[in-house]
C-alpha cells in the first residue's frame, strides 16, 4: 500500500498494524531535510534555489537585500499553504501571500516596518527562506513542476509521476 495523502496518526498506525511492511512511504520529509538531501547530488545542486533556515527577522532582511525576491515557507507546510513571497525595490518592501483563497499584498516602506511584520508572523526554526527564481510563465501564470517519488518494495526511490501545477 502506498500512502498518497495525509493520514491521522490513528489511521496511519491502524494501517501499519494491519499491513505491516507492505505499508510503505508512510513518512514524509520536511522542506529543509529535502533540501539537504538534494544538495548532496551534484547533478541537482545547480538547479536548487539557495535555501536557509529562518532564525531571526534580520535573516529575512539580509536575504531580501541579497536576492531582491525571496520566498518564506513553513518547513512542514503542504500544498502551498503559508508561503509568502517578498520583494524589494527602492524604498519599498512588497509581501504577497494567499489568505482564504485570495491573493493579498502588503506594501511597507521602511526596514523597521518589515522587521516588525516578520517578527509578528514568523517563528524561528519553523520556516525556510529561499531565493526567488524565475518561473516559467504561460499566459502570465506560473507553472510549477513536481516529481512524485515513492520507495518501492526494495526500499529504492522511484519516480511515479510528474505534474505541472498552474
Amino acid at each position: 500500500i502506498v500512502k498518497r495523502m495525509l493520514l491521522s496518526k490513528k489511521r496511519k498506525n491502524y494501517l501499519k498494524n494491519l499491513y505491516g511492511s507492505r505499508f510503505f512511504n508512510s513518512g514524509s520529509i520536511d522542506k529543509w531535510k529535502m533540501h539537504q538531501i538534494l544538495s548532496k547530488n551534484e547533478d541537482v545542486l545547480p538547479y536548487l534555489p539557495k535555501t536557509f533556515i529562518y532564525k531571526n527577522p534580520e535573516d529575512i532582511l539580509n536575504y531580501l537585500k541579497r536576492y531582491r525576491t525571496i520566498y518564506v515557507k513553513p518547513i512542514f507546510g503542504l500544498k502551498g499553504k503559508g508561503i509568502v513571497k517578498m520583494m524589494t525595490g527602492p524604498n519599498l518592501y512588497c509581501i504577497k501571500y494567499r489568505f482564504k483563497q485570495k491573493n493579498k499584498t502588503i506594501k511597507l516602506s521602511t526596514e523597521k516596518e518589515l522587521l516588525n511584520y516578520v517578527e509578528k508572523n514568523f517563528r524561528k526554526n519553523r520556516y525556510i527562506i529561499q531565493e526567488g527564481i524565475d518561473s516559467e510563465l504561460v499566459k502570465g501564470r506560473i507553472i510549477d513542476f513536481r516529481i512524485f517519488l515513492v520507495k518501492n518494495q526494495t526500499g529504492q526511490w522511484e519516480d511515479v509521476g510528474i505534474i505541472a501545477r498552474k
